[in-house]
């Protein structure tokens, strides 16, 4: 018996938020960046949930508390890797 490795179900994730009290980011930027955004997102406490929307054209979902969503865009616009935020979604 072979064993493979797992690959994903394939499919594009979603994310919305449903606290009234959160925003989501939606970010594009290389696959090969993805990682590295996510690694310096993650160092800054409770900022946000990076969930990759479509890894492979390099969208990420960003949920974020909208109390903090003006530091969470400071941070996007000095990363140092090319990104594009493509909307802002209050709810």
């Amino acid at each position: 018996m072979r064993l493979s490795a797992y690959h994903g179900k394939n499919t594009l994730s979603t994310i919305r938020p449903e606290n009234r009290e959160e925003a989501l980011v939606k970010i594009k930027t290389k696959p090969e960046h993805i990682n590295f955004i996510i690694k310096i997102l993650e160092t800054h406490s409770h900022l946000t949930i990076p969930v990759q929307l479509d890894p492979q054209e390099g969208y990420v979902g960003l949920h974020t508390p909208k109390d903090r969503l003006q530091e969470l865009l400071i941070i996007l616009e000095n990363i140092p890797r090319p990104l594009e935020i493509i909307n802002k979604i209050n709810k």
